[in-house]
């Protein structure tokens, strides 16, 4: 349960203190940027995180200057550091900034367990890998560091999802794009199936002051700050997210999402598709096609926006060794296929590679040519003009007796 507090002074009364307190899932800047405007100037606002096992355990007292810096307002730290832990899958502390792991509780206001459930209460007290006497709660939240220490709250564990064996924080995916634009209000991540495809994949649910959505600019900006197995396939505008009555985001009652546009764009590629009547784009095509049982691709589209995924990129990678694999010459590291995902920057980049590859193995083919006795003579005349125009030479010193010591110092005889 993440709480937020707001405490006040009403009028001139400076000993009158009001409080209010809100439940809600993430508390974002926009909201509090919002609810200043009706509020009086000397308000303050805390943010703080808790559970009914254990009461409220960390507090944060918002910055009204930092709200700009942030994606969501962070809950802060806990007065005692033996009652708030961030433990890794092996519970283990993190200390780290940016690392996701799971809040565990600890301390005297934690209870006892579940009233007649065992079970249950088996299920969630656990201990950490370095202290297996301290007993501690799970709380099923995720949350990282952020430079200053404060924990920022990112998903339940129950929202983590697994896509193509990569498992996935939505609420790392859902901080990136609120991060885009203040005219984003709100976002759930969710893991759906494709209709046309049947597989698996992430869909990104918007509520945003405009209704329009530009699906590659923010595919494009999510790869700025996330891997690409984590990009949602799929953006859909809401005008509002539906919430519980408790004010939690109802991800039961999100729409369908409509995968209907990909096919459009699918249908469009094949429209605008043109012959290449260049030999190693029409090789790389037929790759392209065959990876993504496609009939045409545009050498524009990128790879991961047209159902490619990191599966597939291996698979790609596979089929190039195939085709080009007797070539030593066009050798490839994985990494360049998503570094330049479309078919014109993957092509640029063989030819690039095999003109530079050709000139060095001709510049070595060239040398390996060299008689021994001609880089004997290249080396010996080399050192000899070293020798003699730089270091004085004294009285009494011949020339041949030099050039004689040069050959044996590089046994040339």
């Amino acid at each position: 349960m993440i709480s937020t507090e707001f405490s006040f002074n009403k009028g001139e009364n400076k000993d009158t203190d009001f409080r209010a307190e809100v439940e809600r899932d993430l508390l974002k800047p926009i909201v509090v940027s919002q609810l200043l405007l009706h509020l009086s100037s000397n308000v303050k606002i805390y943010n703080s995180y808790g559970s009914s096992e254990c009461g409220p355990v960390t507090f944060y007292r918002i910055n009204f200057n930092d709200l700009h810096n942030m994606v969501v307002v962070p809950i802060g730290l806990s007065p005692s550091p033996d009652q708030c832990y961030l433990l890794d899958e092996n519970r283990l502390p993190i200390c780290e900034p940016n690392i996701v792991g799971e809040i565990y509780f600890s301390g005297p206001t934690l209870f006892r367990g579940y009233y007649g459930n065992p079970i249950l209460t088996n299920k969630y007290f656990s201990t950490t890998a370095n202290n297996t006497e301290k007993l501690l709660y799970r709380t099923g939240d995720m949350a990282k560091y952020d430079k200053f220490q404060n924990l920022v709250y990112v998903t339940r564990i129950d929202f983590q999802v697994k896509i193509r064996g990569q498992r996935i924080e939505t609420g790392e995916v859902e901080s990136c794009i609120l991060d885009l634009s203040n005219e984003i209000t709100n976002c759930v991540a969710v893991k759906s199936v494709n209709d046309y495809t049947g597989e698996e994949c992430l869909v990104a649910y918007i509520e945003q002051k405009g209704s329009s959505i530009d699906q590659l600019k923010l595919k494009n900006y999510c790869r700025r700050c996330l891997p690409e197995y984590m990009i949602p396939t799929l953006f859909v505008p809401l005008v509002k997210i539906p919430v519980t009555n408790s004010g939690k985001v109802d991800r039961k009652s999100l729409p369908r999402p409509n995968f209907s546009p990909l096919l459009m764009q699918s249908t469009r590629r094949i429209e605008q598709y043109e012959m290449s009547e260049i030999e190693l784009e029409t090789k790389v095509h037929q790759i392209w096609c065959k990876v993504l049982n496609f009939t045409k691709v545009l050498r524009n589209q990128n790879f991961f926006d047209i159902g490619g995924n990191s599966i597939l990129a291996i698979e790609l990678y596979n089929q190039y060794e195939t085709v080009f694999g007797e070539n030593k010459l066009m050798q490839l590291d994985i990494s360049v296929l998503f570094e330049h995902p479309t078919i014109a920057e993957q092509v640029k980049y063989l030819n690039n590679k095999f003109c530079h590859d050709n000139e060095s193995h001709s510049m070595e083919n060239e040398i390996q040519s060299l008689s021994t006795s001609r880089i004997q003579g290249m080396l010996v005349s080399r050192i000899q003009y070293i020798i003699t125009t730089n270091i004085p030479k004294p009285s009494g010193v011949n020339r041949n007796h030099i050039n004689k010591s040069v050959k044996n110092s590089l046994s040339l005889t």
